[in-house]
């Protein structure tokens, strides 16, 4: 059975471990997702999500605002419709390095 939501009907969560960011998990857990997972995490200015790595890829497109994706190796800038794939266990990590909010898509495989 298909799922339609609205973005600003899932209210979005404060993720601790990064400094100013929010996530909204458009399907997730809660939805009973059989492969992927979909969510929208928001940077503010001056915020960021710091280096890490996990087993899985990520695919990201970035809906506004200007970032970078950060890891070993430096700096890729990103900025409206643009898309990155990170690969499973490559440190990365995100941050805002505009004035308004830096929001993108993040498609992960269910794990």
């Amino acid at each position: 059975m298909a799922i339609k939501k609205s973005l600003h009907a899932v209210m979005p969560e404060n993720v601790t471990t990064a400094k100013g960011t929010s996530i909204r998990w458009l399907l997730g857990p809660r939805d009973d997702m059989p492969n992927f997972y979909m969510r929208v995490l928001e940077v503010a200015p001056k915020g960021e999500i710091s280096l890490h790595s996990h087993p899985w890829e990520h695919e990201v497109f970035v809906l506004e605002g200007n970032g970078a994706l950060t890891g070993e190796n430096g700096e890729l800038p990103l900025t409206k419709e643009e898309i990155v794939y990170v690969p499973a266990d490559e440190k990365h990590g995100f941050r805002n390095t505009g004035n308004e909010a830096f929001r993108f898509i993040c498609v992960i495989p269910k794990s």
